[in-house]
């Protein structure tokens, strides 16, 4: 390990002032990508969280071509299905020593994507592709947590 770090990763060059270097470098790339563009530098990990996650909505973000509506439906989806499952988790005091662990590796894997993803989204239609990666591990969460969970062991 000692000798992949010295020669393959170039270490020696590391400091605190090229990391800062190459975010601003990042920054500067990421302005005005794409018709969704979003910059990084005016908005907070929290709303590029609710970017990543719901984006776009109807009567929150312009419709500019025909996917766009059509993405905003599902994302109207997506919102039900995380106030039910919000609202679940709250009626039953989240109590989690009641949940296995693969619940728990569901949720807190969930949780630390959307905000890995979210660090660095700078365009909507990114978040919309990042979803896949994050959402069933919610789904799977709420899924196996639901009252109705009787009725998908039948299935």
């Amino acid at each position: 390990i000692p000798v992949f770090f010295l020669f393959f990763l170039k270490t020696e060059n590391l400091s605190f002032t090229s990391l800062v270097d190459y975010y601003y470098s990042f920054v500067q790339n990421t302005i005005d990508k794409g018709n969704t563009s979003i910059n990084i530098l005016e908005t907070s990990l929290a709303e590029r969280i609710f970017y990543l996650a719901l984006m776009p909505l109807p009567f929150l973000y312009p419709f500019k071509n025909e996917f766009i509506f059509i993405i905003s439906i599902e994302n109207i989806y997506y919102l039900v299905v995380f106030i039910v499952g919000i609202k679940y988790c709250i009626q039953n005091k989240f109590n989690n020593r009641k949940f296995s662990s693969d619940n728990k590796f569901a949720l807190i894997a969930g949780i630390l994507l959307i905000i890995l993803f979210a660090s660095y989204l700078y365009n909507i239609g990114l978040g919309n592709r990042m979803r896949i990666m994050f959402y069933p591990y919610l789904f799977y969460f709420f899924i196996r947590n639901s009252t109705y969970k009787e009725n998908f062991k039948t299935i």
